[in-house]
Parts: structure tokens; C-alpha cells; sequence
């Protein structure tokens, strides 16, 4: 007999989900993570992370919805305060709305003109030929406190989460796995890989098409804290700009304003990522502020790096195994899968206990690299 009904590799944001979801229904769940709670090498740590209702991809719309659904019922779960909405202002192309599909256009954010932005939002700056939308359905979320919960509640439904322990290596074992740790050997009858950054080296032999990417945060004292300070109305930002894809929260927590750039030209791996922020890097993130949104540059409060590991599509890969059906995985959420990583959770917990999950994976599924 297993030692365990399931193993989970990996408790950032999908794993510590799995871990919750899978404890809750019964499952004897072990949890592996290399690094202390709350440690900042990876991808869940920080204060913030953005969430928003709309979504320009069919595909992803019963994930949203079941995201939002299962943060409210994390919230209540925990009595943890993880989700807030207050608006959010994109500065983007006009024709970046016209891509927007039939079926989605009832989730497409207000188009503002530039009186409304004047008056609403004072704080932007949106040269043509750009436009800005709004959409009241997004805000943020507390990630280091929600993985947090579902650690908390995973164990309080007899989850065993040991950390740190790294893990050397995983096979199948029949139709179970057996994990090595850097403490010893155990079996289980399934096995979830929810490794973030790590999942290129835990993953390897499967080739999937994943990379991780170094990423930089900047926190500045806004120059005018009327404008920028969310106590005052002021919004989360996305900048679609021909500087390049910028994203941003307003001050709060006695923080400063909060500003990231996608730029995914640094491929890195959580061993050698450089972890110096240098003037080079906070050029183009100053740069953006100063052209799209004056009125929040100030001193620099605080820098931040992460990673993100990145899928050619920048869409995820969710699936079993295909050699070995008792093996799922999550991987590729190439800097937005955060504000879904209840439902991830959820839908892995149905994958490793062979259940048919709920919500459609095929989208997510590696085969669409075929080829490649």
C-alpha cells in the first residue's frame, strides 16, 4: 500500500491550491516544497497581484468565472481579506478592441473619451492615436497570504506539508510514483507537479515548451498621492504602449505604487537568476510612468524580481501525463495565472484522482506544440 494517495511537487499558487482541494475532499496529501513559507525565490511572493473579470480569449471565461467564485469561498474559508476590486484603466491601441470576439464583447471594458478620463481619472495620459477603457471588475489580490490559507486549511484537513525539502527526483512506480527527497523515498498513488520556475528541471523529460523569464517590479512614493494613492480612487493600470506591455497597482499598505513590465527577453532558471535590479532595469518602467502617467513618478521605495515561466503561446499547460495517466501537471502560466490558481487547483485535484474535471483542459493541453 502508498504511503499517500497523492504527492504534490511544489506549494506556490497552484500547489498550495491542489494541496487544499485534494485535502478537503478526503485524500491523503503530501506536499514538498524546496524553500521556507513565504520565501521570495519564486513566483507567488510579493504584496499584490492583479485580477480582473474581463478576458479577450473564449476560452478562458468559465476560468475566470470559477476563479472569482472559488476566491470568495477561499475568503470566507479562511476569514482572510484576499480579494479587492476597485477598477482598473488600460492605454492601449484602438485596434486592440476590434480583436475582441463576438462572444466576449459583453465583457469589454467602457472606452473612455477624454473628457470622461479627465474627469474620472486625472492622473493618465493617453496621447493618440491610444484609447483608454475601463473596467470596474478588477482589483487585486494577497498572494503570499493566500497561499497561505490554503496551506493552513490543507492541513487542517490532514494534509502533511513538509518544507524545506527538495525533491531530487520522481518516477512511476507501477501504477503509483515514488518521490526522492533529499531525506528519503515515498510512494503515493498520484503525483501532481506544481513546480512554477522549477518545472523545466522537474518536467524535462516530457519537452514540454516552457521557459523561465527573469522579471523586475518597481515601487515608487508617487509624485502626487492625490492622483495615485487608492484610498484617493486610483486604479490598477495595464499600458499597452509602443514602449512595450506595462502593469501596475496604485499605492496602498504603505506602499508605493506599483509598476512591472512584461519583458520576457531574460531567460533564467531559479539558480541563477540575477537578482540585482540595476538603473538599466528601471529605465523603461520610470520611462512609462513618466509618458502615460506623470503625475505617480517619485523616489524609488522598493525593486522586486520574480519569474515567470513562459509557454511560446503565453497560455498555460494543464494534463496528465501522457505515459503515465496517474501524473498531472501544471506548468506555463507565463505571468498571469496567479488570479487563477484556485481553479487550477481544483481542476488538478479532479485530474490526479482521475476524475473528469469540470472545465475543458483542452486548450491547455501540450499538443498544441506539436510541431514546434
Amino acid at each position: 500500500m502508498s504511503d499517500y494517495d497523492v504527492i504534490v511537487l511544489g506549494l506556490g499558487a497552484m500547489g498550495s491550491a491542489a494541496s487544499y482541494q485534494l485535502a478537503r475532499r478526503g485524500h491523503r496529501v503530501l506536499g514538498f516544497d524546496a524553500h521556507p513559507e513565504r520565501h521570495q525565490l519564486g513566483s507567488s511572493h510579493g504584496d499584490h497581484r492583479m485580477i480582473r473579470r474581463s478576458h479577450n480569449d473564449p476560452d478562458f471565461r468559465p476560468y475566470v468565472d470559477r476563479a472569482f467564485e472559488l476566491w470568495c469561498e477561499l475568503e470566507a474559508d479562511s476569514g482572510e481579506d484576499l480579494l479587492s476590486l476597485y477598477g482598473e484603466i488600460a492605454i492601449q491601441p484602438a485596434s486592440v478592441l476590434d480583436e475582441w470576439p463576438e462572444s466576449e464583447r459583453d465583457r469589454m471594458p467602457r472606452v473612455l473619451s477624454a473628457a470622461d478620463l479627465a474627469a474620472e481619472f486625472p492622473g493618465f495620459r493617453v496621447p493618440e492615436p491610444l484609447v483608454a477603457t475601463y473596467e470596474a471588475e478588477s482589483g487585486m489580490l494577497r498572494p503570499e497570504a493566500a497561499v497561505s490559507a490554503q496551506l493552513r486549511l490543507a492541513r487542517a484537513h490532514g494534509a502533511e506539508l513538509r518544507r524545506p525539502e527538495r525533491v531530487l527526483d520522481w518516477t512511476a512506480d507501477g501504477s503509483g510514483v515514488k518521490v526522492t527527497t533529499d531525506r528519503g523515498v515515498v510512494r503515493a498513488e498520484r503525483l501532481v507537479v506544481t513546480a512554477g520556475p522549477w518545472a523545466p528541471m522537474l518536467l524535462g523529460e516530457l519537452g514540454l515548451p516552457i521557459e523561465a523569464v527573469r522579471i523586475v517590479n518597481m515601487y515608487v512614493a508617487p509624485g502626487d498621492p492625490v492622483l495615485w494613492a487608492r484610498e484617493n480612487g486610483a486604479p490598477n493600470f495595464m499600458l499597452d504602449v509602443p514602449e512595450g506591455t506595462f502593469y501596475g497597482l496604485p499605492a496602498m499598505d504603505g506602499l508605493g505604487l506599483k509598476i512591472g513590465m512584461d519583458d520576457t527577453t531574460r531567460p533564467t532558471t531559479p539558480d541563477t537568476i540575477d537578482r540585482e535590479v540595476t538603473d538599466a532595469d528601471l529605465a523603461p518602467l520610470l520611462g512609462a510612468l513618466s509618458s502615460y502617467l506623470p503625475g505617480a513618478v517619485g523616489p524609488v521605495t522598493q525593486t522586486v524580481t520574480c519569474m515567470y515561466t513562459m509557454t511560446p503561446d503565453w497560455s498555460f499547460i494543464i494534463e496528465r501525463h501522457r505515459e503515465h495517466p496517474q501524473i498531472a501537471y501544471a506548468t506555463g502560466f507565463s505571468g498571469m495565472g496567479f488570479k487563477f490558481s484556485p481553479v487550477v487547483g481544483e481542476v488538478l485535484a479532479d485530474l490526479a484522482v482521475a476524475e473528469a474535471p469540470a472545465l475543458d483542459l483542452s486548450c491547455f493541453s501540450s499538443a498544441r506544440f506539436a510541431g514546434e
